[in-house]
């Protein structure tokens, strides 16, 4: 079998991941320059986990779309409160995996976070 760069570099990084990030109930999709990222020099943020369908995209439970699994009992929103002096990606996964963030459907990867009001920024998982 021949092992190209590519394959290893893959295999490099999610090798760093799992020892970066041991005992996440999720799995890191982000590259090393992601996680160095600073999401903002505010010294707390909210991180708001929504299961809406359309919404943060999680079309694993119940609504008026096909695409739901009506098996899957949405959970609550959960919000997490984040506060570091340095907000830098990392950081707040690391938070996020101290306050015992889950995923509750298929969507396991944490693909990136996004701002959506001055404090608060939303996840978005997928699979």
């Amino acid at each position: 079998m021949v092992v190209s760069n590519e394959d290893s570099d893959f295999n490099e990084l999610t090798d760093y991941l799992d020892e970066r990030f041991a005992g996440a109930n999720f799995t890191i999709s982000m590259d090393k320059n992601e996680l160095k990222e600073i999401l903002t020099t505010k010294k707390m943020i909210v991180i708001k986990q929504d299961f809406n369908c359309c919404c943060f995209k999680c079309y694993c439970f119940n609504c008026d779309d096909e695409c739901c699994n009506e098996e899957l009992i949405k959970p609550k929103t959960r919000y997490f409160v984040i506060k570091n002096d340095i907000m830098s990606v990392e950081n707040v996964i690391d938070e996020l995996i101290k306050q015992d963030c889950k995923t509750y459907c298929d969507h396991n990867f944490l693909e990136f976070f996004e701002k959506q009001t001055d404090i608060q920024y939303g996840m978005s998982f997928g699979s």
